[in-house]
């Protein structure tokens, strides 16, 4: 039988799957030197991948589609508030004084 599979708990769902996995990778990246350390990205990076897996599953729990639908707007969101957070981060790093004593190579700092 070609169908489609039906979801029977969030957990089926592969947008939870692959969102919980980047979740436990944020996590990692979250307790590395430097990042630990700088609490509001920390923080931001941490919460907007939470976010995004907890909305995919409450979106589960709705049985309207258009409810659903919004939770999953809202992971989507979410996850490009964690990825927009990243590239600031980058890009400060880039732009740093090389020549400052105060400052590191580590884009991680």
């Amino acid at each position: 039988m070609g169908g489609m599979e039906v979801a029977e708990r969030f957990e089926d769902l592969v947008t939870w799957q692959v969102l919980r996995q980047l979740e436990i990778e944020v996590h990692r990246l979250a307790e590395r030197e430097g990042i630990k350390r700088d609490f509001k990205f920390r923080d931001q990076i941490v919460d907007a991948a939470g976010s995004a897996v907890r909305n995919v599953a409450e979106g589960f729990g709705r049985y309207n589609p258009t409810e659903n639908a919004r939770f999953l707007d809202v992971t989507r969101a979410s996850t490009l508030e964690g990825r927009n957070a990243e590239r600031f981060r980058h890009r400060k790093a880039q732009s740093r004084d090389p020549n400052d004593p105060n400052t590191t190579n580590d884009p991680n700092d």
